[in-house]
């Protein structure tokens, strides 16, 4: 859902090409093709080592130094 996708760091930013392709607000990582089941936390962690996965707050609670 597009709640999961942006709980996961996620941005949707489609293009002509890739209407599905989602970015890493944070790593910058770009992923497509998304499946129905697909977890975004999952998906995000086998391509990336992003230093938005291994915080150890929730996002929300987050100060600016702590980006």
């Amino acid at each position: 859902s597009p709640l999961q996708m942006a709980k996961a760091g996620f941005v949707h930013c489609p293009n002509a090409n890739e209407p599905d392709v989602a970015k890493c607000f944070f790593c910058l990582i770009e992923l497509e093709g998304w499946e129905p089941n697909d977890d975004p936390w999952e998906e995000h962690t086998k391509r990336s080592s992003c230093g938005f996965l291994s915080l150890t707050k929730h996002f929300d609670d987050l100060t600016m130094e702590e980006y």
